[in-house]
């Protein structure tokens, strides 16, 4: 995936490079973990890439912006978004 960030840091993404994850003999769309992810009550946003990984080849790993209105100490946290995702 193409991402690109500015002088503030804001990372911003442009392009996805491939459409599958490749993880030991898997395949895996991005698409259909970030949709996944969008079901979540408290993610507005999410983007799922993949990452290298030296004994799996590659690793999901995902960005979520969290909705505003429900960040009063009930934020998830990336186990509680894993587990979701594992369902």
């Amino acid at each position: 995936d193409l991402v690109y960030y500015n002088e503030d840091g804001r990372f911003y993404y442009y392009e996805r490079m491939k459409s599958l994850i490749k993880c030991l003999d898997y395949e895996v769309a991005p698409c259909e973990l970030e949709e996944i992810l969008l079901n979540h009550p408290f993610v507005a946003e999410a983007v799922v890439v993949g990452v290298l990984h030296p004994e799996f080849g590659e690793v999901a790993k995902a960005f979520v912006v969290i909705k505003d209105s429900v960040c009063l100490g009930m934020c998830p946290t990336s186990e509680e978004l894993q587990e979701f995702v594992a369902g």
